[in-house]
């Protein structure tokens, strides 16, 4: 299994539009696109009903996942509509993959997981644990701002 740990990552993301100029992807195209390195990605929110078609990408990430209170894991906001995405991809045999997104702007207690050995550790296996138990293919670490104190949040 491929556990995809991005610190920084580059995304397209498509919505609904409202006008059908976007052309939906085959799956020879989508494999076509991951080989040449392309990637597609649209964020899903857990705040949200809008879920774009998953035809026109190959990646979603679900936003978002915290690092827990005991820095030592993760909490998921809206655990409910994360399994409905996996169910609803699923049932379509649709080969986008789904992340889920850790972090994102004013999401703390990354500085005091990444500061103890045993945090980090624990915060890697909860990671694995999430990624089994909805069967996602990864985890997206959306850490913005690790130096700065403009959201809020330790630095």
């Amino acid at each position: 299994m491929l556990i995809f740990i991005v610190a920084l990552l580059s995304t397209y993301c498509i919505g609904k539009t409202g006008n059908n100029d976007s052309k939906r992807l085959s799956l020879n195209e989508r494999t076509s696109l991951e080989t040449a390195g392309k990637i597609i990605v649209a964020y899903v929110t857990s705040w949200s009903e809008v879920m774009p078609d998953p035809n026109y990408m190959t990646h979603i990430n679900y936003a978002f996942g915290h690092v827990n209170e005991t820095f030592n894991g993760i909490e998921i906001a809206n655990e409910e509509r994360l399994r409905s995405i996996v169910t609803m991809l699923e049932d379509k045999k649709s080969e986008t993959k789904i992340l889920l997104s850790i972090g994102g702007w004013g999401s703390g207690r990354f500085s005091e997981m990444a500061a103890n050995t045993k945090n980090r550790k624990s915060f890697a296996e909860d990671c694995k644990r999430v990624v089994d138990k909805y069967g996602l293919d990864g985890i997206d670490i959306d850490w913005e701002y690790p130096t700065s104190t403009l959201a809020g949040i330790s630095a």
